[in-house]
């Protein structure tokens, strides 16, 4: 005897056997019936909501301690002003401007591998965080002014990789690279944050620097003298091609020793 025909299909949220006309076409395929995909799809939003609203509280409480640490450090309490800063991180672990305090903070008190990992979890933020460029570059500005190099020249690397379009932070690479005398990659970076910045003096300066640095002279003088003229009023461009102009000099009187058969002094062609 055929067994009889059963209508609809159970669906595997409620145990209930519904009619086909209770499943969408998405519930047919996993066999959830219509009602469960509503409150399935309602928990969703409201889980979302309250997540959303975790994070908004936690945002809010991270600026409100950022806010007092800044304050606290503008009237001398310094004590107050690293306690806000550590409030700041319990709130919001990845807070940027948090973690650029409590870097740079932990850097002053030597205690480099602190700061160094508070930078490194700054290079992990996603690229749509706030400010984050100008944020990772005061971070190399800070390296910089402390003469760690070293670390600059690791963070501005990973930096210009995630934010390639920004010439600040190939301006800083050149700077840690120069200072750690690996002149050809100081130079790539100068040229492409020329590139990225060609209206920039400041850029056109760091060029001429490094290329003088290199022992390139000529090409030095003349990025030089196009950052004077772009910005007449800056006194480090004026001084930078003025060095260059002195050391072509003293090539120059070298060789005419030279080619007149006289000695070169070393004190003639050297700083």
């Amino acid at each position: 005897m055929a067994k009889p025909r059963v209508r609809g299909r159970f669906c595997h949220k409620c145990g209930r056997r519904r009619p086909n006309e209770a499943f969408s076409g998405t519930g047919h395929a996993r066999c959830i019936c219509r009602e469960c995909e509503r409150r399935e799809k309602k928990g969703r939003k409201e889980r979302a909501a309250a997540q959303a609203a975790g994070e908004g509280l936690r945002l809010f409480e991270a600026e409100a301690a950022y806010g007092q640490s800044v304050f606290r450090q503008a009237i001398g309490d310094v004590a107050g002003s690293i306690d806000a800063a550590e409030r700041c991180l319990e709130a919001l672990p990845t807070y940027a401007p948090g973690l650029l305090t409590m870097g740079s903070i932990e850097y002053q008190r030597e205690r480099r591998d602190l700061g160094r990992a508070h930078f490194e979890r700054l290079l992990e933020l996603p690229p749509s965080t706030e400010d984050l460029a100008e944020i990772l570059d005061e971070a190399g500005e800070f390296l910089i002014d402390r003469k760690e190099y070293a670390d600059g020249l690791a963070l501005y690397r990973c930096a210009a990789g995630k934010f390639p379009e920004v010439a600040a932070l190939w301006s800083g690479l050149s700077c840690c690279a120069g200072h750690l005398r690996r002149f050809e990659e100081a130079i790539e970076a100068s040229r492409k944050a020329v590139n990225l910045a060609p209206g920039n003096a400041r850029c056109l300066n760091d060029l001429g620097w490094s290329l003088l640095e290199a022992g390139d002279l000529g090409e030095a003088r003349e990025v030089l003298r196009r950052a004077v003229e772009m910005a007449p009023e800056d006194g480090l461009a004026r001084g930078n091609l003025a060095l260059v102009e002195e050391r072509l000099a003293r090539v120059a009187r070298a060789r005419e020793a030279i080619r007149r058969g006289r000695g070169v002094r070393l004190e003639d062609v050297r700083d």
